[in-house]
């Protein structure tokens, strides 16, 4: 979403294992990156990109962020390939990545 990729099936499927789309995929000459996955490389220019460049600053508020099991982080996701555990939240941690798009 905020790096203007159209979905697929991974993304369809709301990301439940936080799969790498290989960074040696190329884009088509409109931008599409095509592949299999949630996270897509770090040469997909998203609007946080785009901000920074620009020298705006900008901010993502998330519920919950800080706590989970390692206490306050100012990142939280999954480690890469693995099953994203906070498809459920837990008692008192309503935070799942999903909702934070910027891990992705």
């Amino acid at each position: 979403m905020i790096g203007g990729q159209p979905p697929n099936d991974h993304t369809r499927a709301g990301c439940p294992t936080h799969t790498e789309i290989p960074p040696s995929s190329t884009p088509s000459k409109s931008g599409v990156v095509t592949g299999t996955g949630c996270v897509f490389p770090n040469t997909v220019t998203t609007i946080a990109d785009q901000l920074t460049a620009t020298r705006r600053s900008w901010r993502a508020y998330v519920e919950d962020l800080e706590r989970g099991p390692l206490g306050k982080q100012t990142c939280r996701r999954p480690d890469s390939n693995a099953v994203d555990d906070t498809v459920k939240a837990r008692p008192g941690d309503g935070y799942a990545t999903r909702h934070n798009l910027f891990v992705y």
